[in-house]
């Protein structure tokens, strides 16, 4: 999802990172270069978070939870698929749109998994709150609902969110990027980038712009014109956050 390009662009004093839904760890040698020492990773497919908790490395400020994230406590039935390293897998079912055009993903195996707020799981993992100021959330569709589980986190430390996010969902149920922007206002997060694929699906970072000088010089600079041309990676990648899109 370009990490590395997002955080040295909107969060270049990064303290401490939670990756929810961190697939295999791979960005974990990433983090760590942009100064996170303390990182939470957070996956409840199975084989996926045997991986990830082998290839994180081990100091005292990483850890794993074996959960997923969401409104509230409970079980979900998780969908695995045959494809893309469990890349694919996800809490929701897929349309039937999207089965239609590609039919090797009817057939899932489901395991159930616990599910938990977000705000919880941080405190279960024996971690501060403020040890984190940037959450990494990639669920295929299940976005909003690990946000709304956070509500004490993007209140209080976190400055900065970076989400997949969807035009339109290819999972039935999964949420917008318009329903994430809505959703992230009232904490006083904007999106300021949104870098989409050929596809429906891209990523987005949001930041607080009152959070720090740094920051809010950056969202100032992104809304004026000069500014975006300055800092837009590509002349396709970089939105304003006046874009809806």
């Amino acid at each position: 999802m370009g990490l590395r390009h997002m955080f040295r662009c909107y969060a270049p004093r990064l303290r401490g990172v939670i990756h929810v839904g961190g697939h295999r760890g791979q960005e974990a040698a990433t983090s760590l270069r942009l100064g996170a020492a303390d990182q939470l990773w957070i996956g409840p497919q199975p084989a996926n978070f045997q991986a990830m908790s082998a290839a994180l490395p081990k100091r005292p400020g990483i850890r794993a939870v074996h959960a997923a994230c969401g409104e509230r406590e409970g079980t979900a039935m998780m969908r695995l698929f045959a494809h893309n390293r469990g890349a694919s897998d996800s809490l929701l079912p897929l349309t039937e749109d999207f089965l239609a055009a590609t039919p090797a993903y009817r057939q899932a195996e489901q395991v159930p998994v616990r599910v938990a707020r977000l705000d919880t799981l941080v405190r279960e993992s024996g971690a501060a709150p403020d040890d984190f100021d940037a959450i990494v959330a990639d669920v295929q569709g299940y976005e909003l609902h690990v946000l709304r589980g956070a509500p004490g986190l993007l209140a209080g430390p976190v400055n900065c969110v970076i989400a997949e996010v969807w035009r339109s969902c290819a999972y039935a149920g999964g949420c917008t990027v318009g329903e994430i922007d809505d959703y992230l206002r009232p904490f006083g997060f904007r999106r300021v980038h949104t870098l989409w694929q050929p596809d429906a699906w891209g990523d987005a970072a949001y930041v607080k712009p009152a959070s720090g000088t740094a920051l809010t010089r950056l969202y100032r600079l992104l809304r004026s014109p000069r500014g975006e041309k300055q800092l837009a990676p590509g002349a396709n990648s970089a939105r304003p956050v006046s874009d809806p899109a």
